[in-house]
């Protein structure tokens, strides 16, 4: 009997074991299958990441384009501003030499109107009989 006794312990300590050997394997899949489905997650993070900075290479241009495009429109919108005070300006310079020449054409105007009449009083007083200036009568 002690042999019959010692196999039955020795096929109640295999099965054990055997039972164990299968709870460790199932312990031991879990965690690998998580590790590989971890690597897996992994892997697209990178990409992801990758594929963002790509972008954002892509959006840094972009936006430096931009930036050099505003540079050369605030270099035109000033040159435009020079050029209308510039003709400002002249606009006034011309209003004034306009306004000079206004004033100087009725001077003269006035002047020729005092001449005429002056020209046409002695013309009558010659005519009429009387002696003008230089004495000189045409009757």
């Amino acid at each position: 009997m002690g042999f019959a006794v010692a196999a039955e312990e020795v096929r109640n300590l295999a099965r054990r074991s055997a039972e164990a050997a299968r709870n460790t394997a199932g312990l031991i899949e879990e965690p690998v299958t998580k590790s590989t489905e971890g690597r897996a997650r992994l892997e697209e993070v990178v990409r992801s990441i990758q594929e963002l900075t790509g972008r954002s290479a892509e959006i840094k241009e972009i936006v430096d384009s931009v930036g050099v495009s505003s540079q050369e429109q605030t270099k035109g919108i000033e040159d435009i501003a020079s050029a209308v005070r510039q003709m400002a300006e002249h606009v006034r310079e011309l209003s004034a030499s306009a306004e000079q020449l206004a004033s100087a054409g009725e001077t003269m105007s006035a002047q020729q109107t005092a001449n005429v009449e002056q020209g046409v009083t002695r013309l009558h007083t010659l005519v009429d009989g009387a002696a003008g200036p230089d004495g000189f009568r045409l009757r």
